[in-house]
């Protein structure tokens, strides 16, 4: 096989794969969701009962009870993912290597980068919301938000 039209051939997945398009209901979605969790937060007001706050935030996805000499204390969390974005990366390989003989009988190595190999990787950005509840009755609240990377 000549060498021009091997590299053609090991270079030709280049021009099929690309990054992945994000798709315009993804991103409509994801900013409702965070529109809706926003407007959520914002009805909270200090002092308001525990069952008030469950009713609009649902049920916690985790409770935690802190020691407190003046009465009962939790954090109420509440976990969503926020965003997910896929990016298509390529993950070196091992390099093809040939031998020719030349024209003299003298055998000279050469190396071709192997064929390259695609995979995705995940961008999930997800959001906690932390509620301070003291005595059944909602106090203040904090969000934090985390990325986490895993490959397909």
């Amino acid at each position: 096989m000549n060498p021009r039209y091997f590299l053609l051939f090991l270079a030709f997945p280049l021009f099929l794969t690309g990054p992945v398009p994000v798709r315009a209901a993804d991103k409509d979605t994801a900013a409702a969701s965070e529109t809706a969790a926003k407007a959520k937060e914002s009805a909270l007001k200090p002092e308001m009962p525990a069952a008030a706050v469950r009713e609009l935030m649902g049920k916690p996805d985790e409770i935690r009870p802190m020691k407190t000499p003046d009465g009962k204390a939790e954090i109420w969390a509440y976990n969503r993912e926020v965003s997910i974005r896929m990016e298509r990366i390529e993950v070196p390989t091992a390099p093809i290597v040939t031998t020719l003989v030349d024209a003299n009988g003298v055998a000279h190595q050469s190396q071709t980068p192997g064929p390259p190999e695609y995979h995705n990787l995940s961008h999930i950005t997800e959001e906690t919301t932390e509620l301070l509840m003291f005595n059944d009755r909602y106090v203040t609240h904090k969000v934090s938000r985390h990325e986490r990377q895993s490959y397909e």
